[in-house]
């Protein structure tokens, strides 16, 4: 189970931050005014809000780094 968990917080989250990348790029050296250049500051910025709802399909990844360190690195549970 932890394995599972670990590899989904990886996975999204380096999608989440391979898709902030290029946006950050383009909104700092690109020029909003050109049509081009505003279509494709759109489309990152549509893909980064997609890519921000991955976090939570399988379980949030808040919630899965808990079940990474108690059953995966034995830690005790947070209590609530």
């Amino acid at each position: 189970m932890a394995d599972a968990a670990a590899t989904k917080v990886f996975g999204t989250e380096r999608v989440q931050r391979a898709g902030r990348l290029p946006e950050g790029i383009v909104g700092k050296y690109g020029n909003p005014a050109e049509p081009d250049t505003a279509e494709l500051l759109r489309w990152l910025d549509a893909q980064t809000k997609r890519n921000l709802v991955i976090t939570f399909g399988g379980g949030v990844n808040e919630v899965m780094r808990e079940m990474i360190a108690a059953s995966g690195l034995k830690v005790p549970r947070v209590p609530r």
